[in-house]
């Protein structure tokens, strides 16, 4: 499936994604792994979690350099109210992230299952 976006519209269109997501967390659901997949592609994170009690999403990058043995995992805890402008201020312009944030809007993070072609 081919999906045609504007390249202006891919930055509204994430945020509206993410808002509505962390909204449905906050209600008790789990959070939607487009949201998991597009803050590991931003940070590189080795993992991302919801706290439905601290209301906070926990993130964890890998701080360690290459030739330590064991992972230095540093966790990142963002409140809620403050999502959105974290992850606003990762929003990447090359190439391959537009392709990225593409599929995920249309629905898919494979590029096998989905061609995104930006005008």
């Amino acid at each position: 499936m081919v999906s045609y976006i504007k390249t202006g519209e891919v930055k509204a269109s994430l945020q509206t994604l993410v808002k509505q997501k962390i909204r449905d967390c906050s209600q008790g659901k789990e959070l939607s792994q487009d949201v998991v997949e597009l803050i590991k592609h931003n940070f590189l994170a080795k993992f991302v979690h919801y706290d439905y009690y601290k209301k906070v999403l926990e993130v964890g990058v890998n701080m360690s350099s290459p030739d330590s043995i064991y992972p230095n995992i540093t966790v990142h805890t963002i409140p809620e109210k403050e999502v959105l402008n974290w992850l606003e201020d990762s929003y990447k312009s090359r190439k391959c992230d537009l392709e990225f944030y593409g599929r995920i809007l249309s629905g898919s993070t494979s590029s096998k299952d989905s061609d995104v072609v930006f005008m």
